[in-house]
């Protein structure tokens, strides 16, 4: 009995989640005597779906991470900067203006950002642009 080429991606996905090397599943359809055009492609898909598994989920807690310690920084030192201009901090006739905490939090925010963009946009195959 024949399988569709699709049935055959499911089918193989399923063997992948269970610890199934590619290779073996490269020799298993070899042993079928299926078209090698067709081998390539069940063989992409399956490693495309289990690199986009394996990639989706750690990297979305150190975004948070990323932005809640760069949110410390900002509001850590703009609470600084108010605190001596108020006098609350005394320093008699000076005061703390912390810019490079500020900045910094400010681009580790942003990196943040700039970073679940690209995470989120579905790339697949061998090779990566990042």
């Amino acid at each position: 009995m024949r399988m569709e080429k699709s049935e055959l991606e499911g089918f193989y996905l399923e063997r992948r989640k269970e610890g199934m090397d590619i290779s073996d599943i490269r020799k298993e359809l070899k042993s079928r005597s299926i078209d090698p055009e067709h081998i390539s492609d069940i063989i992409r898909f399956v490693d495309d779906q289990t690199l986009a598994k394996r990639k989706t989920k750690p990297k979305q807690s150190n975004i948070l991470s990323t932005k809640l310690w760069a949110g410390a920084l900002v509001f850590g030192g703009a609470g600084i900067m108010i605190l001596t201009y108020f006098r609350v901090i005394n320093l008699g006739n000076m005061f703390i203006i912390p810019t490079g905490p500020i900045l910094y939090g400010l681009f580790l925010y942003r990196r943040a950002g700039l970073r679940k963009k690209v995470e989120d946009t579905p790339r697949f195959g061998r090779f990566r642009r990042f």
